[in-house]
């Protein structure tokens, strides 16, 4: 017959072989309406052709199997159906069942269509013709798979009811395949009996089988036996039996995403329940579990591994499954998991190799396709991953769990491939991650936390061990060390491990020797992110690994000491910490204290700092690690002396609660010095035991203590022993008892700076306090003083001297303590003080020899090192120099006092300042020299006065600090002599007449020599009190640079006397305002007397400095000026200073020349600065008899040199009389505020009237209302005021009128005008006033 695709008159159907049956009129079947003999032999002839079709008895037997299928019944379900044509399915998904197309029919005749079943749990597809002529049923798995032309078994078929095999093709690349075909492919296509193609494939393929057959139908379902296959994995799926989802591929041709070989730190997609959703992984590595289930959606293929058994590095190898749904018994399949594969691990239900074409792999990543995936994922629905916490692993969870009560938790890292991050050999440096996020590695710094214990765990608490601080640091190479106990004993034992300096992934805590437990997954902790083995046998598998750290009642017992000094109890004060790290302090102070840096932070500072303690009173140390774990407390002199592993005792420590001694170093040279251990040096290098360092040491001195320990800090105290014993420096330091700070050198390595031998002429640097740093000294040769008290910075060495017993010369010679810091009574000690060593003196506490070593020097100068400074400055806050007056010197000084204060009627008129050398003066006290500046008894340069024109009757010789005089009679001194008896009226040492042998010889310029005793007893004595001619020698040396140098008072007559006492009693009720001290120049003002310059510091009428304080706004209207003396004086008004005169009369009221009214002639000129000149007469005659009062602009010459040098300088007084009190009583009520006035314009002192341009309209505004006493000028407006009086005033109201309104506003131009009263009158009266318009 001929049935051929291109010709559409085909088929020919024809009884006998076409070519005879064409010729016979045989032909039954044609089409197109072909013609020819092939019809009309037949047609014409035998009444047409026609048709017929039946089902045969045959048919319906075969049709029985397929027929069930087609009804519905024993659980088939149809979905896809092509109906009868030429071409197959228009599905091209090789029969995974991801398509979906046209309508779901009922009939064989509905269009081509196919339902998604790539979700639907099936284990057999039945493939039939529409008609169910030809059909056949396979397993699943036997269609999927890739193959060509290859063997692939049937159940059974329409034409054989037992198993049987035939050839068939689904390639990878085919669109067409899979062709499904009852035969061997070849066959079948031939025959008519292929069952199943897609892509609208036609040819004979489809014309023989869809065209004849009524179309083709594809049923699948799940048979009871895929049922029972699938419970277990059903059990999953639901959550019951503690599993959970956490990664899901759906239906489709390749594996997982993930790339993370199931460790589960992979996350992508969404997660769903949902078989068709997308692939997705939840994070799982930080789930405590430990057993897999892996299985395909729809649970007919599965298995259940434990986590040990899917990790590690393995290729082909055997690996234990528990169960499967092959098998309820454990045993073993080959799989793969190799570093560097992406798509491992392959996890198969029979071997790789097996699996791969039978479609039991149950787990592939990275995507994989072939027919890894394409024979399971897109057959069975995707595949899904579960993991639990097994019956076995919750108990070991719980008694993990258990055993952490009262530890923290400070380091995690979750399940991976690499060790934790930390680079900082598990000292607790870094931080990192967010801490308690079981997912991401994390750690909290606890470097600055107490601690002694860590436990080692793994996250899922099945392995775990508990060591000491002490055991995990160090350094050590594969070394045993200590474990408490683990999750292998409960007893103590011993494991090598690692940790090494260089080494960043140390340390290795293992729960075993080094090498034994790398390769049983038994290393419990790692760093630097290290992989390898060492964290794929453990971390991916045991939920990763944590640190967990306490401290232990051990611990805790052994920090008490400590304690209190960390929270600043018992007077600890914390002054110096670095904080954990490998290096010591910066500090290079050798621990004097003087090392300042970094910011104070407290104990617990990550960073070094230093405070300055070197000024702080303290007699102990305090040095312990930031844990307070190591500790001890000592003495601040045990510490500070040089020694090389020498003996230091400690007091107390974390060791021990008796003193003992250790072995320590603190060398000159070596700047890493001291090293403070709590042992010998040795041993606590090596133990950990070093409590100081410096320099930024570093080497196992530091690391073995600073990292592990939180560092270490350094607290002082002063004990309470030591608060008695500096009671007395304590109070020189506070300025009490009379003491002053006159000399200071700070803590270092060099003594006081001065040269002068303690004379005190030496001034440098800035003055501070008791605690400076910088050395400096103030001039006290001027000061009255007789006590020296030298003491340490920090009172803790202190001694109290007489200023006799220290300013001689002596070399090792015994000196008198009054009392001192070791002793309360009055002892002796050698020192030294020699004419030409400029270190000199060497002030000490017991001699010299002694005290030097002992660090007990309390004065050297010229910046004297070597350990006389070294032992002492550095240590104890540098040295300081306090001088007082005693009470007893108080007393015998009174007479001193008085004349240099220019009382008593005393007169200064020469003096020499402290030096070598006695007056220049060669008159031999007659009092015809003059020469220097005049000033006060404690000037520093030498002066004389004439006063051989005074009229005096004694003389007081005295030292510049009055702690030596005298008073002898004019007669007694000026006469001529020779070591004879003169008489000395009264003294520093008698308050009776007594004698004393002098000198004043006609040819001896040095002479008188005035001295307290006899003179040869009073020059080795240092009590001579007048010598002549720049005398030198000891003559001076003895008294001048030590006692201010001298002086010479001279007495006044009665008459004199009387007259200042005058002047003095005339001062009552007057203000002091302007003050030019003795010397050679008027004061500096140049304000004309109006009062507006102030300049100086208001010190009284006896300032060495000249002062002058505001008073142009004081009501005043009488001035007063005087000499410092009082000498000199006269009182005029106000009125006759102001206005511009020359050489004019102006009125005096009284002065010390005439107690009635006078007339001088003054100046004050505009454009002389240093005017006005107030005289006692005439100006002319007073400038050379020096009866000048007042000038001004620093003005010299003999205008200044003939009064202020010799009259104690000059003084500007004024007061308000009642005179002028009663002058401004008119104006009071409205400076006040009283009787209705206000105050509306104002014009301070100056040269200048108001700013207003109004005509006093009260329109101008300007200023700042400031009140009456306003400096500058202001006005408020008051044109808008109701009022009809106006007051005019000077801001002293010594000057007022009160007018009308209208008197004032009216045009006129030297127009009488009524004044209503004034401070002129109480009467009405006129004045001639302006107001004009222009």
């Amino acid at each position: 017959w001929y049935r051929r695709t291109n010709n559409r008159e085909d088929p020919w159907i024809t009884l006998h072989d076409h070519s005879g049956s064409v010729r016979d009129g045989e032909v039954l079947y044609g089409e197109n309406k072909f013609g020819n003999i092939h019809a009309s032999n037949v047609l014409p002839v035998n009444n047409g052709a026609n048709v017929w079709i039946r089902l045969s008895t045959e048919g319906t037997k075969a049709r029985q199997r397929c027929q069930a299928a087609r009804d519905g019944e024993d659980g088939w379900t149809w979905v896809r159906h092509v109906p009868s044509g030429d071409k197959w399915h228009p599905a091209k998904d090789q029969l995974t069942g991801s398509e979906a197309y046209g309508s779901k029919g009922t009939q064989s005749s509905d269009p081509a269509w196919s339902i998604k079943f790539d979700s639907i749990d099936f284990d057999e597809f039945m493939f039939a013709t529409g008609d169910c002529q030809k059909w056949m049923r396979v397993k699943k798995d036997q269609v999927y798979g890739w193959y060509s032309n290859a063997q692939r078994e049937v159940e059974e078929s329409s034409t054989s009811e037992r198993p049987y095999k035939a050839r068939w093709y689904r390639r990878a690349n085919n669109r067409e395949d899979p062709w499904i075909t009852l035969r061997d492919h070849s066959t079948s296509v031939k025959e008519g009996e292929v069952l199943y193609g897609e892509n609208n494939f036609g040819n004979i393929h489809a014309s023989n089988v869809v065209a004849v057959n009524n179309g083709a139908n594809v049923w699948i379902r799940l048979t009871d036996h895929g049922e029972k296959v699938k419970e277990r994995c059903e059990e999953a799926k639901k959550g019951m039996a503690g599993w959970q989802l956490v990664r899901h591929v759906p239906a489709g041709h390749v594996w997982h995403p993930a790339t993370d070989k199931l460790m589960g730190s992979d996350v992508y997609g969404k997660e769903s329940h949902d078989e068709a959703a997308p692939a997705w992984s939840i994070r799982f590595e930080n789930i405590n579990y430990d057993e897999f289930m892996f299985a395909t959606g729809d649970c007919q293929k599965w298995l259940v591994a434990k986590k040990d058994a899917v990790f590690g590095w393995y290729s082909n190898n055997p690996r234990d499954i528990v169960e499967s749904s092959i098998s309820n018994k454990p045993y073993k399949a080959r799989w793969y998991r190799r570093a560097n594969n992406k798509e491992d691990p392959w996890i198969s239900i029979t071997d790789h190799s097996a699996a791969v074409h039978a479609g039991e792999i149950v787990y592939g990543a990275n995507s994989f396709g072939n027919v890894h995936a394409s024979n399971v994922v897109a057959v069975h629905n995707g595949a899904d991953v579960y993991v639990r916490l097994s019956p076995d692993g919750a108990a070991a969870e719980a008694k993990c769990n258990k055993m952490h009560d009262g530890w923290s938790l400070v380091r995690h890292v979750p399940p991976g491939l690499s060790w934790h991050p930390a680079e900082d050999q598990l000292i607790g440096a870094e931080v990192y991650g967010p801490a308690g996020d079981a997912d991401k590695a994390w750690t909290v710094r606890w470097d600055q936390r107490d601690y002694d214990e860590f436990i080692f765990s793994t996250g899922d608490c099945q392995k775990w061990l508990m060591t000491k601080k002490s055991q995990v640091f160090g350094w050590y190479s594969n070394t045993d060390r200590q474990i408490e106990a683990s999750s292998l004993s409960d007893r103590p034992y011993e494991a090598r491990w690692y940790r090494r300096a260089n080494n960043k992934e140390d340390p290795w805590i293992t729960l075993r020797d080094h090498s034994e437990s790398v390769r049983d997954g038994e290393v419990m902790y790692g760093e630097d992110k290290f992989g390898n083995i060492h964290a794929s046998n453990v971390l991916p598998i045991h939920n990763g690994a944590d640190v967990w750290m306490r401290l232990s009642e051990e611990g805790r017992k052994q920090q008490e000491g400590c304690l209190a000094a960390r929270e600043g109890r018992d007077g600890w004060q914390l002054v110096r910490r670095v904080g954990p790290g490998h290096m010591w302090h910066p500090a290079t102070d050798q621990l004097i204290g003087s090392d300042v840096y970094g910011s104070p932070e407290g104990f617990n500072s990550t960073k070094a700092w230093s405070v300055p303690f070197n000024t702080l009173d303290y007699d102990e140390f305090m040095f312990a690690t930031g844990d307070c774990l190591k500790w001890l407390i000592t003495k601040k002199d045990t510490v500070f002396a040089w020694y090389s592993n020498g003996h230091r005792t400690i007091e107390s420590s974390s060791a021990s609660d008796q003193p003992y001694q250790a072995r320590w170093y603190r060398r000159t040279n070596n700047r890493e010095d001291p090293w403070i251990t709590l042992h010998d040096h040795s041993g606590s290098v090596r133990d950990g035991e070093v409590l100081y360092g410096e320099n930024k040491f570093g080497n196992i001195h530091a690391s073995n203590v600073l990292p592990v320990n939180n560092g270490a800090n350094v607290y002082v105290r002063l004990s309470s022993g030591a608060n008695k014993v500096q009671g007395p420096c304590r109070g020189a330091a506070a300025g009490e008892d009379g003491w002053k700070l006159v000399r200071r050198v700070g803590p270092g390595y060099k003594w006081h700076p001065a040269t002068d031998q303690l004379t005190g002429t030496d001034l440098y640097g800035t003055k501070a306090g008791p605690n400076s740093s910088s050395a400096w000294s103030i001039p006290f040769n001027t000061v009255d003083y007789d006590e020296f008290m030298f003491t340490t910075g920090d009172c803790s060495k202190w001694l109290v001297t007489k200023k006799d017993t220290v300013l001689q010369w002596y070399s090792n010679g015994h000196r008198q303590i009054e009392s001192s810091s070791i002793s309360d009574k009055p002892y002796e000690a050698r020192w030294y003080r020699r004419t030409n060593n400029k270190e000199d003196p060497w002030i000490t506490l017991r001699d010299h020899s002694t005290s030097v070593p002992v660090g007990e020097v309390l004065y050297g100068e010229n910046k004297f090192g070597n350990v006389h400074a070294g032992n002492v400055l550095p240590a104890y806050n540098g040295a300081n120099v306090y001088v007082r007056l005693s009470a007893d010197a108080n007393a015998v000084q009174g007479p001193c006092r008085e004349a240099a204060a220019g009382k008593a009627g005393w007169k200064l008129v020469r003096r020499v300042g402290p030096g070598y050398k006695w007056h220049p003066a060669t008159d031999q006290l007659l009092g015809t020299d003059e020469y220097g500046t005049p000033a006060g008894p404690q000037a520093a340069e030498a002066f004389s006065v004439k006063f051989d024109d005074q009229d005096f009757k004694e003389f007081m010789f005295t030292t510049g600090d009055c702690s030596k005089w005298l008073i002898a009679t004019k007669e007694s001194v000026l006469d001529w002599y020779s070591n004879a008896n003169r008489q000395i009226e009264s003294s520093s040492i008698s308050g009776k007449p007594y004698t004393a042998r002098w000198y004043r010889r006609t040819n001896n310029k040095e002479d008188p020599w005035i001295t307290l005793r006899d003179h040869s007893t009073s020059v080795r004595a240092g009590e001579v009190l007048y010598g002549g001619n720049k005398f030198g020698n000891i003559h001076a040396s003895n008294v001048l640079p030590i006692h201010e140098g001298a002086n010479v008072f001279v007495r006044l007559s009665e008459e004199g006397l009387a007259n200042q006492q005058w002047c003095e009693s005339k001062h009552r009720g007057w203000t002091l305002v302007r003050h030019v001290p003795p010397g050679s120049t008027w004061h500096p003002a140049t304000d004309r007397l109006l009062g507006t310059d102030v300049y100086g510091k208001a010190l009284g009428p006896t300032a060495d400095e000249a002062w002058s304080i505001r008073f142009a706004n004081l009501d005043y209207d009488e001035f007063m000026f005087s000499t410092g003396d009082c000498q000199k004086w006269l009182m005029t008004k106000k009125s006759q200073v102001f206005g511009w005169y020359s050489n004019t009369d102006r009125q005096i009221e009284a002065s010390s020349l005439s107690d009635r009214p006078y007339e001088a002639r003054w100046y004050r000129r505009a454009n002389n600065k240093e005017d006005p000149w107030i005289t006692l007469r005439d100006h002319s005659e007073s400038v050379r008899d020096g009866e000048v009062m007042y000038g001004e602009d620093k003005f010299g010459n003999i205008h200044a040199s003939n009064v202020l040098p010799i009259h104690n300088g000059a003084d500007v007084w004024m007061r308000l009389s009642e005179e002028g009190r009663k002058q401004q009583e008119g104006c009071l009520a409205a400076r006040e505020g009283r009787d209705g006035w206000q105050l509306v314009r104002r014009v301070g002192p100056g040269h200048m009237w108001h700013p207003a341009t109004d005509q006093l309209i009260g329109s101008d505004v300007y200023g700042s209302p400031e009140g009456f006493n306003s400096t500058k000028a202001w006005s408020v407006p008051f044109n808008t005021l109701d009022y009809d009086e106006f007051m005019f005033a000077t801001g002293d109201c010594l000057k007022w009128l009160i007018t009308k309104k209208d008197t004032v506003f009216a045009w006129y131009s030297n127009g009488h005008r009524t004044i209503e009263s004034s401070s002129a009158s109480d009467q009405p009266y006129q004045a001639r006033w302006y107001r004009r318009t222009n």
